[in-house]
């Protein structure tokens, strides 16, 4: 029986939404039917979110909400003090989901001491659930060894167009969910023709395509991000799409080879 934690498979993206355009954008997703809305400290919109939250009108347990600690605030007081602005900015009690939003690349960084902070921030009340993002399988071993089971998602760049197979794996037998950020490959394949083809067949877009293909899987959310009232709605409804097996062999013919996000401070990908 799954273990997955109660989180809504499709989300809201906000890295890059700022100010009013932030604010505006998760207020009208939530009001479309949006309960999950994903940002970081990183992304410096976490006080346009929480106002966001607020003017959507919905109750608060309705909703889940996901930020991050970025690498540089990995030492256990860092952590806390970020954890706290967080919820200051979201104007929140406590957040569903905190997560380590990178491994820190400093070869002397204690991880252990890293995710042992982010469990006693959970159980101080301030995050609901707890896990990583952008961990490859080497390092997402690791940290299953230090806390176990308290690791609930591991969010990471997943599309048509990257292959996540193994980390999937590794999710899916620890009851893990992988949340999948640019799910959409930023739109740089729309002009694919399978992509297209496929999208046709079903009358929709290659964007409602590429959600529907992540989204028929065990154990994967995804949190594409959107601004346009337009593209919020049409993400909504790739849910509903219901791919056939040619399509998914279509699909999985694409070649998986596409990191789109990969900065000078990501971890070795394939350790």
């Amino acid at each position: 029986m799954s273990q997955y934690i109660d989180m809504p498979r499709l989300g809201l993206g906000t890295w890059r939404l700022e100010g009013q355009q932030a604010s505006d954008t998760v207020a009208q997703a939530i009001q479309l039917g949006y309960r999950h809305i994903d940002t970081a400290t990183r992304y410096e919109n976490e006080a346009a979110v929480g106002i966001g939250l607020q003017q959507s009108g919905v109750a608060r347990k309705e909703l889940f909400v996901t930020t991050k600690i970025w690498y540089d605030q990995l030492a256990p007081e860092a952590m806390r003090r970020s954890a706290a602005a967080s919820l200051e900015k979201l104007q929140l009690d406590m957040v569903d989901l905190l997560l380590i939003h990178w491994p820190n690349p400093d070869p002397a960084w204690n991880m252990a001491a890293s995710l042992e902070t982010l469990a006693e921030i959970k159980q101080q009340g301030w995050a609901k659930h707890i896990g990583v993002a952008n961990f490859p399988v080497a390092l997402l071993q690791q940290a299953w060894g230090i806390i176990g089971e308290e690791l609930k998602v591991n969010q990471v760049e997943y599309h048509f167009a990257l292959q996540q197979q193994a980390l999937l794996e590794f999710t899916q037998s620890h009851n893990m969910l992988l949340t999948a950020y640019s799910p959409l490959a930023r739109g740089d394949f729309n002009d694919n023709p399978v992509l297209q083809a496929i999208a046709t067949k079903h009358g929709a877009n290659v964007g409602q395509i590429a959600l529907a293909w992540l989204l028929r899987q065990d154990g994967v959310a995804a949190i594409p991000k959107a601004s346009s009232v337009a593209h919020l709605q049409s993400n909504l409804q790739a849910a509903a799409i219901a791919l056939d097996g040619d399509d998914l062999a279509q699909l999985q013919a694409i070649p998986k080879d596409q990191r789109l996000i990969n900065p000078d401070f990501a971890p070795q990908w394939d350790a």
